[in-house]
């Protein structure tokens, strides 16, 4: 199978550097069907996909991009209720690459990328975070 995967394509993924209440909405199991498109497995949200995870993977390279939105609440007090919140999203891209393990049965990561979140409205640095995202067996 491409990239060595189990007959059913399954592998892992892991987001590290989110700091967001929808960061336990993100993916953690993906496939890898026939036609080379990347379906998330788990976690199973309402809605589906809740955070609006999608990638595209160039089965020629090994390159992979995609972007997922995070969805958080930010104070936004109004004259009539001074405990107010809203909803406030991110678009987070991220890119990488996926490859083939090197060696029969070896477990360690078939790929990995990178991403930058926007900060929240409410930071008062206003800068990006960045973190990772890896892909193992």
């Amino acid at each position: 199978t491409l990239l060595e995967l189990p007959a059913g394509g399954e592998f892992n993924v892991t987001h590290s550097g989110v700091v967001s209440a929808s960061s336990l909405s993100l993916p953690t199991d993906l496939n890898l069907d026939s036609a080379n498109k990347l379906i998330i497995i788990a976690p199973i949200t309402l809605p589906p996909n809740a955070t609006k995870w999608n990638a595209q993977l160039d089965a020629n390279t090994g390159a992979i991009t995609g972007s997922f939105t995070l969805t958080d609440q930010v104070p936004a007090p109004t004259l009539t209720n001074l405990t107010a919140k809203k909803n406030v999203t991110r678009l987070v891209p991220f890119a990488g690459t996926l490859r083939q393990p090197h060696g029969a049965g070896i477990l360690g990561p078939i790929g990995a990328g990178f991403f930058l979140v926007p900060a929240l409205p409410t930071d008062p640095t206003n800068e990006f975070t960045s973190g990772t995202v890896q892909f193992t067996p």
